[in-house]
């Protein structure tokens, strides 16, 4: 067992329960909720508002492309 599993473990089971991102932040001492949220392999706040971003400008992009295909055609 690695130090790391052992603070992945201990942030999955804290964070679980209600307001436990929160506690799993402080007892983990991070940062930044970003981090905790890693670490609980649960996306939300600010990770999902990145996710949700990424997943635009992906969209945007791939209809970019089309759009040019469709003109060079």
């Amino acid at each position: 067992m690695t130090p790391r599993a052992l603070r992945r473990t201990l942030a999955l089971a804290i964070a679980e329960r209600p307001g436990g991102l929160l506690a799993a932040k402080i007892a983990l001492e991070h940062i930044s909720v970003a981090t905790t949220e890693g670490y609980a392999a649960r996306p939300g706040g600010s990770q999902r508002l990145f996710h949700s971003e990424i997943e635009q400008a992906e969209h945007e992009h791939h209809l970019q492309l089309t759009v040019e295909a469709f003109r060079d055609a």
